[in-house]
Order: C-alpha cells, then structure tokens, then sequence
C-alpha cells in the first residue's frame, strides 16, 4: 500500500533537527563508540577514524560522518520471498511492507521510554508515538526511509488498550512520513498474544 503525504506530522524544529545532527557528531568524535569487533576496528582506521584498539573505542571525524550520508542510497527496491514484485523504500513515499527477505539498510528508531517508578519500558504510551515522529523527521533529514518500534502495546492481553495504543502509535507514525511498517512476525503468529507487548513494527 503505498499513498503520498501532502504534510508530515512534525514535533521539533528544523533548527533542533540540527542541533542534534551537530551533537551526534561531537559524541562520535570526542567520546567516541566501542566496537568489540576485531574487523571493524580496522575497517575504520582504514577509513580514517581515530582507532583505540586496546579500549576497542572509535572516533570518528565529522568529515567521515558526513561523507558517509552523502554516499548512502536514499532508496531500496526489494523482492517478496514469494516471487511478488519488488517493493521501493524511501523517495518519501508511504508504503506498507510486505514478506521481504532481503536486508535493508535504513534509519532505525528503536527509542523508547522508561517508566522510572516501576523500572519499565513504556511500550504505548504517548512519548513512543512522539518519539517516532522525531525519529522520522532525523531519517528525512539525512535522506533516508526509516523503520523501528511504532505498533506497540503494553497490554497483556487482547483488549482494547491493546487496540488502541497500537493504533495510536502506528497512525502518528504514518503521518510523519514513515517508510516501511514490518507487520512479519504478527502475521507469523497470526494475532497479538498475551505476554508480547514489545512486538511491534
């Protein structure tokens, strides 16, 4: 299912869009990230980042970070396992996802809140739903589809919070714009279950 967006639903500024772009960049440099992987450690002082092999930590300069979006594809085509025709991610078209096998290279919003009286994530409450659609306007900004946690409950049980709060998250992110809804593994159980309130797309 595919259908255009006149307006997409926005919760930051542009001028905020890139105040974290230029904060993500300073923790990439100055802090740095740790990569406990042998490969990658050298893949990237092959690509020009500051490698500390002993700490397994990279910095990585703005320039590198920066060249990267620029060499990224901005869309994907993919071919259902069943033989169907391919499915196109990104251009700003809306689409829902069907089976696909193939791997995807694209922004990832996984954010969630936490719930800091009882120590849980909160799966449906109103931050996952605002947190996807700041996650989309950064995805839009670097160009890219994005995908991640919208569809989300924390019932456990088939109700109507369930229902709601599902709804609820997914419909804010299809109004922001997003690119890909990844309904497999619901269809692969055949309905929600009890007990797996983090499932979600």
């Amino acid at each position: 299912m595919r259908r255009k967006q006149p307006t997409q639903l926005t919760v930051i500024t542009d001028e905020e869009v890139e105040l974290i772009h230029r904060t993500s960049l300073r923790i990439l440099w100055e802090i740095g990230v740790r990569f406990p992987n042998e490969e990658m450690l050298h893949r990237f002082a092959a690509a020009g980042a500051n490698v500390d092999f002993d700490r397994q930590v990279v910095r990585i300069p703005e320039d590198l970070v920066e060249a990267a979006i620029q060499a990224l594809p901005k869309n994907f085509r993919s071919a259902p396992a069943d033989g169907g025709p391919p499915i196109t991610l990104g251009d700003g078209d809306l689409k829902l996802s069907m089976d696909t096998s193939s791997h995807l290279v694209i922004y990832s919003c996984h954010c969630h809140s936490l719930d800091l009286a009882r120590m849980n994530t909160q799966y449906g409450a109103p931050e996952q739903a605002l947190l996807a659609v700041g996650g989309t306007q950064l995805a839009k900004r670097y160009g890219l589809a994005i995908s991640g946690n919208v569809m989300l409950t924390d019932s456990n049980t088939l109700d109507y919070m369930a229902g709601f709060q599902q709804a609820a998250t997914a419909t804010y992110a299809l109004a922001a714009g997003w690119d890909r809804i990844d309904r497999r593994a619901r269809r692969r159980r055949g309905r929600t279950q009890p007990g797996n309130r983090h499932r979600g797309g």
